[in-house]
């Protein structure tokens, strides 16, 4: 952040600022997000506020709260964004882009016994994966256990998307549409589509 700040200055254009931000900061933050992304709040934190700091600068430092900013650059939080990124990973992984069977650590809910993998086309939500067991937290935060919640609450449109573009479009106005009605910069909770804390499971 420092280095932008040095190089373009302080009254750069919005357009310059935030790209550069894209390019060369969150690209820092969510590079292997998919192995790390179920991380510990603190550490959620942490890097959440490197972006509180950027879009500050990149705004010129309004009078506008971090819910605002996000708004009016278009923007998603970090916690949506790597949800993203699990997500359209996950797809991928289900449409065979990928030398990785994921259903050696996945099920899906089945229609007709028998039926091993979904028809990603079906009317009939087959698309549902099944919430796995896990003993630990550790476990639970694993890329193939974290992913059930959040791929399971997307709309069965989206879920039944016929390519990846389309898919990924949809993902990103469902997160969008999530974030406008739900993000509340002081509850962490409201960072994430599902939260899984022991609060959140109770309500």
């Amino acid at each position: 952040m420092g280095l932008i700040m040095r190089t373009v200055g302080f009254k750069a254009p919005e357009k310059i600022t935030k790209a550069l931000y894209n390019s060369l900061i969150r690209s820092d933050l969510e590079f292997g997000s998919c192995l790390w992304s179920g991380t510990s709040r603190h550490n959620i934190q942490c890097l959440e506020s490197v972006q509180r700091r950027a879009t500050k600068f990149i705004m010129h430092y309004p009078d506008l709260d971090y819910r605002e900013r996000l708004c009016h650059l278009g923007m998603l939080p970090l916690t949506l964004r790597r949800e993203q990124l699990d997500i359209c990973l996950f797809y991928k992984s289900l449409s065979d882009n990928y030398d990785l069977d994921v259903y050696k650590y996945v099920k899906f809910y089945k229609s007709e016994i028998g039926q091993d993998r979904p028809n990603t086309r079906s009317t009939c939500d087959t698309l549902r994966l099944r919430i796995p067991f896990c003993k630990t937290e550790a476990f639970k935060s694993s890329f193939f256990n974290r992913i059930v919640p959040i791929w399971n609450q997307l709309p069965l449109s989206v879920r039944s998307s016929s390519s990846f573009s389309v898919f990924k479009s949809n993902v990103v106005n469902f997160l969008h549409s999530h974030f406008e009605l739900n993000f509340r910069p002081a509850d962490i909770c409201t960072w994430v589509s599902v939260c899984s804390c022991a609060i959140c499971r109770v309500s």
